[in-house]
């Protein structure tokens, strides 16, 4: 399998995010080399946001030291300081995996596009014309009248690039 992921920055204190989520860009961290920013993350808040970043896969303590290659420049102080407030996380933006969506959109058959949602992290099944609300297309398919709840992870192919 193919997935492109981006490390990124989330702050350890804010709303409840969840692996699956869309997420969104809130500003740069680090410019390291021109191949290679690090990016602080928030969960999505927009129902069809045209600055999604990518799905959540996963958010864990910055390693002891320095062990991040993009912050490989950071003094210690600055390094600890990221240390005591942000999570390191990965961040799927191409490729096929997961994404946590709600029926706020409808059903969702399998090729539609998925966008944000108003539900805080979530996507929808998108019926427009402007790719740059597109986070993925579904590769599964809801029946939300089948479904107990009213959110569901799916699996999908991420077009955030």
């Amino acid at each position: 399998p193919f997935t492109g992921a981006h490390d990124a920055l989330l702050p350890k204190f804010g709303p409840l995010f969840y692996e699956g989520d869309i997420v969104k860009v809130s500003s740069i961290a680090v410019r390291s080399t021109i191949s290679n920013v690090l990016a602080e993350i928030e969960v999505q808040d927009i129902s069809e946001a045209k600055d999604s970043f990518g799905v959540l896969v996963w958010s864990r303590e910055l390693p002891e030291g320095n062990g991040v290659a993009s912050m490989s420049e950071l003094s210690a102080i600055e390094y600890q300081t990221y240390q005591a407030s942000h999570f390191l996380t990965s961040v799927n933006g191409v490729g096929e995996g997961q994404i946590n969506v709600c029926n706020e959109g409808g059903d969702i058959e399998i090729g539609d596009h998925i966008s944000t949602s108003s539900v805080l992290g979530k996507g929808k099944c998108y019926d427009g014309f402007d790719t740059r609300l597109v986070v993925a297309r579904a590769i599964e398919a809801v029946d939300w009248s089948q479904e107990i709840n009213s959110i569901k992870t799916i699996a999908c192919i991420y077009m955030c690039g």
